[in-house]
Protein backbone atom coordinates (compact mmCIF):
# COMPACT_ATOMS: atom_id res chain seq x y z
CA UNK A 1 0.00 0.00 0.00
CA UNK A 2 2.86 2.60 1.14
CA UNK A 3 5.17 1.70 -1.39
CA UNK A 4 3.63 3.12 -4.54
CA UNK A 5 3.21 6.51 -2.85
CA UNK A 6 7.11 7.07 -2.29
CA UNK A 7 9.29 5.64 -5.33
CA UNK A 8 11.78 7.88 -6.86
CA UNK A 9 14.11 7.53 -9.44
CA UNK A 10 17.75 7.60 -9.46
CA UNK A 11 17.50 10.16 -12.96
CA UNK A 12 15.02 12.57 -10.53
CA UNK A 13 17.40 12.10 -7.50
CA UNK A 14 20.40 13.36 -9.65
CA UNK A 15 17.97 16.02 -11.54
CA UNK A 16 17.56 17.45 -8.08
CA UNK A 17 21.05 17.37 -6.87
CA UNK A 18 21.75 18.95 -10.34
CA UNK A 19 19.12 21.66 -9.56
CA UNK A 20 20.14 22.66 -5.86
CA UNK A 21 23.92 22.62 -7.09
CA UNK A 22 23.49 25.39 -9.74
CA UNK A 23 20.99 27.01 -7.04
CA UNK A 24 24.02 27.63 -4.52
CA UNK A 25 26.35 28.19 -7.12
CA UNK A 26 24.28 31.28 -8.33
CA UNK A 27 23.64 31.89 -5.02
CA UNK A 28 26.96 32.38 -3.60
CA UNK A 29 28.66 34.00 -6.88
CA UNK A 30 30.71 36.72 -6.70
CA UNK A 31 29.61 40.41 -7.69
CA UNK A 32 30.76 43.99 -8.10
CA UNK A 33 28.49 46.02 -5.98
CA UNK A 34 29.21 49.82 -6.83
CA UNK A 35 28.37 52.84 -4.17
CA UNK A 36 27.75 56.26 -5.84
CA UNK A 37 27.36 59.71 -4.33
CA UNK A 38 24.02 61.99 -4.24
CA UNK A 39 25.55 63.15 -7.88
CA UNK A 40 25.93 60.25 -9.55
CA UNK A 41 29.58 60.01 -8.99
CA UNK A 42 31.00 56.17 -8.47
CA UNK A 43 32.68 56.46 -4.92
CA UNK A 44 32.65 52.79 -4.42
CA UNK A 45 33.80 49.38 -5.91
CA UNK A 46 33.08 45.97 -3.79
CA UNK A 47 34.20 42.65 -4.76
CA UNK A 48 31.85 40.44 -3.06
CA UNK A 49 30.24 37.50 -2.62
CA UNK A 50 26.73 36.16 -0.36
CA UNK A 51 26.87 34.53 2.53
CA UNK A 52 24.50 31.37 3.24
CA UNK A 53 22.42 34.53 5.47
CA UNK A 54 22.33 36.54 2.84
CA UNK A 55 25.51 39.18 3.76
CA UNK A 56 27.84 40.75 1.12
CA UNK A 57 31.06 38.98 2.37
CA UNK A 58 34.57 40.95 0.74
CA UNK A 59 36.31 38.88 -1.38
CA UNK A 60 38.81 40.72 -3.80
CA UNK A 61 40.01 43.73 -4.52
CA UNK A 62 37.97 47.17 -2.98
CA UNK A 63 38.21 50.28 -4.51
CA UNK A 64 37.42 54.03 -3.49
CA UNK A 65 36.82 56.97 -5.67
CA UNK A 66 37.30 60.89 -5.35
CA UNK A 67 34.38 62.79 -6.75
CA UNK A 68 36.61 63.46 -10.22
CA UNK A 69 36.36 59.74 -10.96
CA UNK A 70 40.08 59.23 -10.05
CA UNK A 71 40.48 55.90 -7.83
CA UNK A 72 41.55 57.33 -4.66
CA UNK A 73 42.89 54.24 -3.03
CA UNK A 74 43.06 50.27 -3.35
CA UNK A 75 42.99 47.22 -1.03
CA UNK A 76 42.49 43.55 -1.22
CA UNK A 77 40.19 42.81 1.81
CA UNK A 78 38.77 39.11 2.45
CA UNK A 79 35.89 37.91 4.86
CA UNK A 80 34.47 40.89 6.50
CA UNK A 81 30.75 41.75 6.26
CA UNK A 82 29.86 44.85 3.66
CA UNK A 83 27.42 47.09 5.76
CA UNK A 84 26.35 50.28 4.87
CA UNK A 85 29.20 50.78 2.35
CA UNK A 86 31.80 49.91 5.13
CA UNK A 87 33.63 47.07 6.01
CA UNK A 88 32.69 45.34 9.44
CA UNK A 89 34.33 42.41 11.50
CA UNK A 90 37.15 40.11 11.24
CA UNK A 91 39.02 39.08 8.01
CA UNK A 92 41.75 39.53 5.76
CA UNK A 93 42.84 43.17 5.13
CA UNK A 94 45.85 43.52 2.36
CA UNK A 95 47.93 47.06 2.24
CA UNK A 96 46.34 49.92 1.25
CA UNK A 97 47.48 51.08 -2.50
CA UNK A 98 47.52 54.42 -3.33
CA UNK A 99 47.47 54.68 -7.01
CA UNK A 100 48.63 57.71 -8.31
CA UNK A 101 45.99 60.65 -9.25
CA UNK A 102 45.58 64.28 -9.41
CA UNK A 103 44.57 65.82 -5.76
CA UNK A 104 41.38 68.25 -5.86
CA UNK A 105 43.09 72.38 -5.90
CA UNK A 106 42.64 73.28 -3.51
CA UNK A 107 42.18 70.12 -1.36
CA UNK A 108 38.44 69.85 -0.24
CA UNK A 109 37.80 69.27 3.64
CA UNK A 110 36.45 65.81 2.41
CA UNK A 111 39.72 64.88 0.59
CA UNK A 112 41.51 65.69 3.21
CA UNK A 113 39.35 63.53 6.04
CA UNK A 114 39.59 60.71 3.70
CA UNK A 115 43.70 60.84 4.00
CA UNK A 116 42.99 61.26 7.93
CA UNK A 117 40.54 58.20 8.17
CA UNK A 118 42.95 55.84 6.12
CA UNK A 119 45.82 57.22 8.33
CA UNK A 120 48.04 58.80 5.58
CA UNK A 121 50.97 60.89 6.58
CA UNK A 122 49.98 64.51 4.93
CA UNK A 123 51.68 67.47 5.18
CA UNK A 124 50.01 71.30 5.24
CA UNK A 125 51.35 71.57 1.78
CA UNK A 126 49.58 69.28 -0.30
CA UNK A 127 50.61 68.95 -4.23
CA UNK A 128 48.47 71.60 -6.11
CA UNK A 129 46.91 69.86 -9.08
CA UNK A 130 49.19 71.25 -12.09
CA UNK A 131 48.03 67.74 -14.20
CA UNK A 132 50.93 65.52 -12.56
CA UNK A 133 50.01 62.85 -10.97
CA UNK A 134 50.36 62.16 -7.14
CA UNK A 135 50.87 59.33 -5.24
CA UNK A 136 51.09 58.73 -1.04
CA UNK A 137 53.33 56.97 0.59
Amino acid sequence: MWRGRFRYSVGGLLLGVTFCAVALAWWTRPMVVERYAPGGTLTGQFHVKRSWRGELIACGLQRWFLPDGQCFREQVVRGPVLRDHRFVGDGWYGPPVYPPHVPPDPPGEEYVRWLRDDMVPISTDLPRSSGVPFSYP
